[in-house]
């Protein structure tokens, strides 16, 4: 996995870089055949005005095909690297067990784990004996 860091308006401090790199790597060791390179850009969107500022960006392109993108924003720039690292590996988590389960065949769960009801369900239908729905 190749991991490419960009900044506008952020010092890229070797505290920084190292922090982006620890972070992306351990968000991502278990993903290391399925990720072929990693974008990841940190721009201070406010200047030295202050606030809410700090907005993430990360770009992962994969080794079946297609990528993936999550944006945010953060205070703190060490903060946002931490949050982009986490959100990155969620997304592509999901994005395997979909492939995963695409490939066996299988319907895929909701986030909750909950089905979507089946015919055998008969929502919406009365019940013989006392006529109430259900």
């Amino acid at each position: 996995m190749k991991l490419e860091m960009r900044t506008h308006g952020i010092d890229l401090t070797d505290k920084l870089k190292a922090h982006i790199e620890s972070r992306m790597h351990c968000a991502l060791a278990r993903f290391a055949a399925r990720v072929r390179r990693v974008h990841v850009l940190l721009e201070d969107t406010n200047g030295p005005k202050g606030g809410t500022d700090i907005r993430f960006k990360v770009r992962a392109e994969l080794a079946p095909g297609g990528e993936l993108v999550i944006e945010g924003m953060h205070d703190d720039a060490f903060a946002a690297v931490g949050r982009a690292a986490s959100r990155i590996s969620q997304a592509i988590g999901r994005r395997v067990n979909r492939l995963k389960a695409a490939r066996r065949g299988r319907p895929l769960r909701s986030v909750r784990g909950r089905h979507a009801p089946g015919p055998s369900m008969n929502r919406g239908a009365s019940f013989p004996s006392t006529g109430l729905a259900s």
